[in-house]
This record gives structure tokens, C-alpha cells and sequence, in this order.
């Protein structure tokens, strides 16, 4: 995780290097939803009867060989926005097999009794591992570079392939082959099962309209600073520290605010919304 941050600082200000362009950038990070979108759905029931382990190794050794040819061509002055748009998608199509992986192996790992607590401690381990990224990744870029960096990233995917090959864990067998008939009866199966249930329409509503508001900022963060605030990776960083605090805050204060759940989603709405504002103005200031 922490050098998923890093990874998150150094492939974007290299991006907008090789592009110079806000719009391709922008382009280059919408491409990187598509397999997300409609690919992830489809991989979780295709990876539902895989051995999860497997998965996750595969695709962390795939991400070291990404990851590690774009540094080579960047260094080789080779890299353009064509093929960090192929990388880019290749990288978020891995990542469709390896969340649902990773999702479905911690069950796995912990007694029932324990998978709550496991969870919590999973997520608290990920958001402060996440914190420790964005400190590091301004002094890291700074000695040895943005390819520098990459490197680093790349490296770590070897190790967490490693760590992940010495899990033990009693995986289940797969009850029936995976054809694609399956495949497409499991992501029916889910789909009617949204079309069902208000709750989830209105909760996956919801989260569209807060990522649609949101997306200018995870777009052009980098051309934000580099262009409006004239600065450097390191005050990009500053601002991805203070967002994963910013989330550690309001994850720990809003369960223990004594007024209703939609009085708390509205006034988190307007909190997002005022420093989105703010931000735009802040370079005339």
C-alpha cells in the first residue's frame, strides 16, 4: 500500500510529462475506469471458483513487469500517451482480477469470530500504510526521481508476490468448471439481484453522483499543481496526505455524531463541495 501511493504520484507527473496535456491526462485516468466498470463484475464470478492465491500472485508479478517496461521506455525517452493508455488499461484490467481476489482470501485467513475485527484492522493498516506512502512519495521522487520511484513500486510488487506465496490457507475446491455460461449466469444472477433491491440502487446512485462530483479533482490534481500552483510532486503529495487524513477523521467522528445518517451524508456533501471551491480560487489568491 504505501507504495501504491508512491506509484500514484510518480506515474501521474510522469504521465502529464510525456502527455503535457490536462485533456489526455484526463483521457489516460478515464481509460483507467473502463475495466473497473465492466470488466470487474465479470472477473469476480470468473475468479469466484480460482484459487485466490493464484490470482493474486499472477497479477502482482504481472503489475512488476508493467510497471517496470514503462520505466525502461520512459528512460529511453520511448514512452507516449498511446502506450500509457495500453499500460494503463492493462494494469486496471489485472486489477479487476486482483481485488476480488484479495476480497474473497480474507475470510479465508480468520475465524468467524474474528473476521470483523480482521476487516477493521485490514482497512486501519491499509488507510495508515496508504498515509506513510504519500509522506514518503515527495522525499523518494525528490532523491532518486520520478522512474526512480517506479522502480521501487515495481520491486514491491515481487515482494508482496512472494509474501503472498507463503499463505497458507485451506482454499476450496472449485465445485464446477468455469464456462462461460456460468460465468454469465453468476453476473445475471447479480444483476437481477440490484434491480430487486432499492437500497443498493439507491446507495450505487448515490455513489455515482459523489464520484461524478469528485472526478475533476482525481483528474487534474496534477495539472493543478504543476500548472495553477506552479509547484512540485511534493505538494502533490501534501494534498493526497491530508485527503487520506481528511477520510481517517471522517470515518472516526461521523459514526459518533448523534444526529441522523442523511443529515451526516448531507453535511459531508457540503464539506466536499466548499473546499472544491476553495481549491479553484486558491491560485488567485
Amino acid at each position: 500500500m504505501p507504495c501504491d501511493s508512491l506509484d500514484t504520484i510518480a506515474y501521474s507527473w510522469i504521465m502529464y510529462e510525456v502527455t503535457g496535456s490536462a485533456s489526455l491526462m484526463a483521457l489516460v485516468v478515464g481509460l483507467n475506469y473502463l475495466p473497473t466498470v465492466f470488466l470487474m463484475p465479470l472477473a469476480g464470478a470468473i475468479v469466484d471458483r480460482m484459487n485466490k492465491k493464484r490470482v493474486m500472485i499472477i497479477a502482482d508479478i504481472l503489475r512488476f513487469c508493467i510497471v517496470g517496461l514503462i520505466v525502461i521506455l520512459y528512460g529511453s525517452g520511448q514512452l507516449n500517451a498511446v502506450i500509457i493508455a495500453t499500460f494503463t488499461l492493462l494494469t486496471s484490467a489485472i486489477e479487476a482480477f486482483r481485488i476480488p481476489a484479495g476480497g474473497a482470501i480474507l475470510p479465508r485467513l480468520l475465524d468467524k469470530e474474528y473476521f470483523t475485527l480482521g476487516k477493521a484492522a485490514n482497512y486501519s493498516s491499509s488507510r495508515m500504510a496508504e498515509l506513510l506512502g504519500y509522506v514518503l512519495a515527495g522525499l523518494i521522487i525528490a532523491w532518486v526521481g520520478a522512474s526512480g520511484a517506479l522502480w521501487i513500486d515495481a520491486i514491491t510488487f515481487l515482494l508482496s508476490a512472494g509474501i503472498i506465496a507463503l499463505i497458507r490457507y485451506k482454499d476450496e475446491k472449485p465445485s464446477e468448471t468455469r464456462s462461460a455460461k456460468t460465468v454469465f449466469d453468476d453476473f445475471a444472477s447479480g444483476l437481477r439481484f440490484i434491480k430487486t433491491n432499492k437500497a443498493v440502487q439507491t446507495v450505487a446512485l448515490i455513489g455515482l453522483l459523489i464520484n461524478f462530483g469528485i472526478m475533476p479533482l482525481s483528474v487534474f490534481q496534477t495539472p493543478y499543481v504543476s500548472d495553477y500552483l506552479e509547484m512540485g510532486p511534493t505538494v502533490l503529495s501534501y494534498i493526497k496526505i491530508l485527503m487520506t487524513l481528511g477520510m481517517m477523521i471522517g470515518a472516526a467522528v461521523f459514526p459518533k455524531l448523534q444526529t441522523k445518517k442523511d443529515r451526516e451524508i448531507a453535511f459531508a456533501g457540503i464539506i466536499m463541495g466548499f473546499s472544491l471551491i476553495v481549491m479553484s480560487v486558491t491560485p488567485m489568491l
